[in-house]
């Protein structure tokens, strides 16, 4: 009977602290290279190499890599490491888009109040544009430097191009929602070309208001019904997505951000239908253990075991997450095991694509792309 060694500490641990290896037992060896622990074991002429599994929690004997290395990433916690860094990331993302949301908010709230003086100066003035330029120039080149205020009845952007006897002016007035962006948009873009190979040099200084009267007092204005209609749909419209992030969303730097930081994550995780099912789930207290081991067992023989990262259970979704640590081996289980048989029933195995999935003991639905 072999006794195996306790559980070794995470290889990142190792290398954020090399001196834990003076205190680890002395049957073990740390693969620097492939960042994996390993235990050998001589019984009479047979000579076992074992690696631990820190999904399964135990040793395994090591399986040789049909790729010709070693991509134990989830042994070192690397890829967990990884993950969690991009989930990081994620979350940052999120904070800066709900910062810009309420801000957004807060400035239909004042849309209530009309300053008749006095007020912060949010836009600019444009002047000696190209003939042929559009509002989607405008929006490219000024975009840039903040975020442009939308018209809250319609939901389009505040750009205005000038126009006399159906001529153009070549003058525009954009309204951004913040005041710093207006000093930023006159620093880079006042006195440069708009296209390349343009003649003109566009110019852009502070837009100045009319006022109707010298008094700085700011007085309430009566909105009319289907203003205040319009109003109300337009915060609930922002409401949605503070409340739901993961809305599908269009356009914006920061909701193309969010999306190419979700795929890492995402490209690396493999949906298996089929393989469990809610009445064996409740037969049966061991079926996650079971599955457990023979993922791993039929990962390992196509030299992808060492990728995994977790192993998750949904029963109510009748839903098995995968996560590897590289998309090329989420990409290889699907190819191996998609149409496959088990347990009498055809898997269908795919990458994630943000679905939410339910386990029983969940008083609310989880989203696996957010899950720890």
């Amino acid at each position: 009977m072999v006794e195996f060694p306790p559980k070794p500490p995470f290889p990142a641990a190792v290398k954020a602290n090399p001196s834990i290896l003076k205190e680890v037992d002395d049957r073990l060896t740390f693969d620097h290279n492939s960042d994996q622990w390993l235990f050998e074991i001589d019984e009479g002429d047979k000579h076992t190499e074992y690696q631990y599994n820190f999904v399964l929690e135990r040793w395994l004997p090591k399986v040789d890599n049909a790729d010709g290395y070693y991509d134990n990433l989830n042994r070192s916690g690397t890829g967990i490491d990884e993950e969690e860094a991009n989930k990081e990331e994620l979350r940052k993302v999120k904070k800066q888009k709900l910062i810009e949301v309420k801000d957004e908010m807060n400035k239909l709230n004042s849309e209530m109040y009309t300053s008749k003086g006095g007020r912060n100066n949010t836009g600019v003035y444009i002047s000696n544009l190209p003939d042929d330029v559009t509002k989607k120039d405008i929006v490219e080149a000024f975009g840039k430097y903040g975020v442009i205020s939308e018209d809250f009845k319609t939901g389009e952007q505040r750009i205005k191009l000038y126009y006399e006897n159906e001529k153009f002016k070549n003058e525009a007035l954009v309204i951004y929602h913040n005041k710093e962006s207006v000093e930023l948009a006159i620093q880079m873009l006042d006195d440069s070309l708009l296209h390349v190979g343009d003649t003109k040099r566009i110019r852009v200084q502070p837009a100045e208001f009319q006022k109707e009267n010298d008094s700085s007092v700011q007085e309430k204005r009566q909105l009319t019904a289907e203003e205040k209609k319009l109003l109300k749909k337009r915060k609930e419209q922002l409401q949605k997505r503070i409340s739901n992030w993961d809305d599908e969303e269009s356009g914006g730097v920061l909701d193309d951000k969010a999306v190419q930081i979700k795929r890492k994550i995402w490209d690396k995780t493999v949906v298996i239908e089929n393989m469990l099912h809610k009445s064996e789930y409740e037969e049966n207290a061991l079926v996650e253990l079971d599955l457990t081991e023979d993922i791993q067992e039929e990962c390992d023989k196509i030299g992808i075991g060492n990728s995994i990262t977790k192993i998750a259970f949904y029963d109510m979704s009748e839903i098995v997450i995968v996560k590897f640590s590289t998309p090329q081996h989420s990409l290889k289980c699907i190819e191996a095991f998609n149409n496959r048989y088990f347990d009498g029933l055809k898997l269908n195995v795919r990458l994630y694509k943000g679905e939410k999935f339910k386990k029983s003991f969940q008083e609310k639905e989880e989203k696996e792309g957010n899950s720890s």
